[in-house]
C-alpha cells in the first residue's frame, strides 16, 4: 500500500515516495515546504527546535492526523512570524 501524505498548506493529497521523506521537502502540488516522515513519527519544526511525537506501537489515531497537520502549520507560520521581527 502507498503511503499517502496531506500537504499542511493546500490540504492536496498526494503519493509519498521514499526520497520524498525529510524536513523541508518542497510539496509536489503546491512547491512549499513541508516535513514528511511515515505515519508513526511525526517531527514539528518549531520555533524552539524539532518536537518528536511518535507512538510506541507503531498505530496512528484518525484524529491526531489533523490535529498535528495545524500544529506543524501553526509552527511554520510562528516561524515565519519571528523571522520578520528579526527584520
Amino acid at each position: 500500500m502507498d503511503d499517502k501524505g496531506v500537504c499542511s498548506y493546500c490540504n492536496g493529497e498526494f503519493i509519498v515516495t521514499p526520497d520524498m521523506y525529510g524536513y523541508r521537502t518542497p510539496c509536489p502540488l503546491c512547491g512549499k515546504k513541508i516535513d514528511i516522515f511515515p505515519d508513526n513519527k511525526y517531527y514539528i519544526d518549531t520555533p524552539w527546535g524539532v518536537i518528536g511525537i511518535g507512538y510506541p506501537d507503531g498505530n496512528t489515531n484518525f484524529i491526531m492526523r489533523p490535529i498535528l497537520s495545524w500544529l506543524i502549520k501553526k509552527a511554520v507560520q510562528g516561524k515565519e512570524k519571528l523571522k520578520e521581527i528579526g527584520k
